[in-house]
């Protein structure tokens, strides 16, 4: 009986890895198509990096920072690396943006 449990749990076990490494295959981001990058990128980071910007004092340093950033995400998705020499404009243009 003992015997029978120790396979059930393994079974069982390995069901589990099986479900999780699934789950991690079907949520990695090359794996994501850039509309759906761009839309989660938009709902969770900007409402996240523009909290209570209304009450904000934006200075032109300020500005640059915020642009600095967004053009740090965008990169960051299509695994553009500062070292490429990618112009800014280029990259808004593979990521459809303004």
């Amino acid at each position: 009986m003992g015997m029978l449990c120790e396979k059930k749990n393994d079974w069982v076990k390995k069901c589990m890895e099986y479900k999780v490494e699934g789950a991690r295959s079907r949520c990695r981001p090359k794996k994501m198509n850039l509309e759906l990058k761009k839309r989660i990128v938009k709902c969770l980071v900007w409402s996240v990096a523009t909290y209570a910007v209304e009450a904000w004092n934006l200075r032109e340093a300020d500005r640059k920072k915020i642009e600095a950033f967004e053009m740090w995400i965008w990169r960051r998705m299509e695994k553009i690396s500062w070292r490429d020499k990618i112009m800014n404009n280029d990259v808004l243009n593979r990521v459809n943006e303004e």
